[in-house]
């Protein structure tokens, strides 16, 4: 049976559509497939080796993928790939081969110039060394041993913290203006220091002249705590009305939810009147509504009820307006539905595009 002429040249037609010939671009890919065998491979890694470029077996699949896979098709993985060229694998790899000789040479070399070694020092100057050390001779010690050096004297040695250099540190540390809670003191022989001979850091900040109530980042709350905090915040005329308070001190917050229920109970405790310190705000009219949406189109701030900002807006608009849609007609601008209209029509056009 005869095929159509329509169907013989839709794929060239859709090639001249893309501007591109997909007859020619498949006749191009035939052609440059190689043909590959043993010697083939062979013949690639011996003109490699020639040429001075790498033999690693990434850098050779980033440069000729189709090579490394054909290694590993005809002679099973690239390491035997280099043996039947003639190369020995060790010697292409990069990474430095660590018998016990060239630990204790390297060991030997570092004291010789007179650098650190003390196991901390070696592990962040030369790690391999490190590592290599405590697999062929057990730990750091026994390789320093083997390699003539006395590790008592090249330990470093902490300093001997006595409750004077303790006291004397914490005190220039808050001079400098460094944290002094637990977390965050360094270095951590400090700490323990302090907890074994004051029993605590609470009591070690105590006997520095700290207060640690001050110092603790995480504050433990109590109920003559909030009362305290709440008048400190009105005394320096800090705000105490519940939204500057959960903007703020979000933990007073909760700690006053904890102990006293709500905001406004903690604030009765603390001798102050909620009303009074409630934060007033004008009341939404029409007049008022539409004056706010003008000056948002003029700046450039979005209409969409979820963007709007304060809710109270919102609200008030759905109220008085009896829609957000209304409210947006009443002020002269475009209601919602055309909002909608539009997202549906960009979201069917992406849709069409996908398909």
């Amino acid at each position: 049976m005869k095929r159509s002429s329509k169907t013989c040249h839709t794929p060239r037609l859709k090639g001249r559509v893309l501007g591109i010939s997909l007859v020619g671009r498949v006749s191009r890919k035939r052609r440059s497939r190689r043909k590959w065998s043993t010697k083939a491979i062979i013949e690639l890694i011996s003109r490699r080796k020639s040429l001075g470029q790498s033999l690693r077996r990434f850098q050779v699949f980033a440069d000729d993928r189709p090579l490394v896979i054909a290694a590993s098709k005809y002679l099973g993985n690239w390491s035997h790939a280099l043996r039947a060229a003639g190369i020995d694998p060790n010697s292409v790899i990069p990474y430095k081969q660590w018998p016990r000789q060239a630990v204790v040479g390297a060991i030997q070399l570092r004291f010789a110039t007179n650098a650190p070694l003390n196991s901390h020092s070696v592990q962040h100057s030369d790690p391999n060394l490190y590592m290599a050390a405590c697999r062929r001779f057990g730990s750091w010690t026994s390789a320093a041993n083997a390699a003539g050096v006395n590790t008592n004297l090249v330990r470093r040695q902490r300093p001997e913290w006595t409750r004077e250099a303790i006291i004397r540190t914490i005190q220039t540390y808050a001079e400098l203006g460094r944290p002094l809670n637990a977390q965050s003191i360094k270095p951590s022989s400090l700490l323990a220091s302090g907890y074994r001979l004051w029993g605590s850091w609470d009591e070690t900040l105590r006997a520095a002249g700290m207060d640690p109530e001050l110092i603790r980042e995480h504050r433990v709350w109590t109920k003559t705590n909030v009362i305290q905090e709440i008048a400190l915040r009105a005394k320096k005329g800090i705000p105490i009305n519940a939204s500057s308070i959960q903007k703020e001190a979000g933990s007073l917050m909760a700690a006053a939810r904890n102990f006293f229920g709500t905001w406004h109970d903690a604030l009765r405790c603390a001798g102050f009147h909620p009303d009074e310190i409630r934060r007033c705000l004008p009341a939404w009219t029409r007049s008022r509504i539409i004056a706010t949406l003008r000056e948002y189109e003029k700046n450039g701030y979005p209409l969409k009820p979820r963007h709007v900002r304060p809710h109270s807006l919102r609200t008030a608009a759905k109220r008085l307006f009896g829609s957000w849609k209304a409210a947006l007609c009443a002020a002269g601008f475009p209601n919602l539905a055309q909002y909608k209209s539009r997202y549906r029509r960009s979201r069917h056009r992406r849709a069409s595009f996908a398909t």
